[in-house]
């Protein structure tokens, strides 16, 4: 394939399904957002299109992330003294800002678009503590750690259909 012209902009309401469609078939059934949920977050959600016709190809929501509820606090691992900081001083129970949800359609990967979509996350909150939850099993984990996010965190039965862990990862 070649290279795709893409830009990075802000969603429109109107197009909650076109949104909510890319997250569909990025995501395994378990992992999928209600419609419900990503138009509660559509202010806060920011789309890649291809200039050439303005094709919705990846999504990314930023927002609140609380890593665990209080019946989970002992499943918050720290792996460091960081997250150790972070469960000793219960940081892992409040509610932090980060990507909530980032994708990209299956047949755009792997050619630079989440990086760009992260480094436009990066540059509009850079004075902020950021953070994320990912799958154990995400093969974007690489791509976090080389924008600098650190993995402070493990986070057991985070995830359910199927049941995983999570990686706690934070960019200061």
């Amino acid at each position: 394939m070649q290279k795709v012209n893409v830009k990075v902009r802000k969603a429109y309401p109107e197009e909650i399904d076109t949104v909510f469609e890319c997250h569909k078939q990025c995501f395994e059934q378990g992992d999928q957002w209600y419609k419900s949920v990503i138009g509660q977050n559509i202010k806060s959600t920011y789309v890649v299109v291809v200039e050439a016709n303005n094709e919705i190809i990846g999504v990314m929501i930023q927002g609140d992330i609380k890593p665990c509820e209080q019946s989970e606090a002992d499943d918050f691992e720290p792996l460091d003294k960081t997250g150790e900081m972070f469960k000793n001083n219960n940081f892992h129970l409040d509610n932090l800002f980060g990507i909530t949800m980032l994708c990209i359609l299956p047949k755009y990967r792997n050619k630079g678009i989440a990086s760009k979509l992260i480094d436009f996350h990066l540059k509009m909150n850079q004075d902020e503590m950021l953070c994320l939850n990912t799958r154990k099993s995400n093969p974007a984990i690489n791509l976090y750690l080389k924008k600098g996010y650190k993995h402070i965190a493990n986070i057991k039965n985070k995830y359910f259909s199927p049941n995983e862990d999570s990686y706690f990862l934070i960019k200061d």
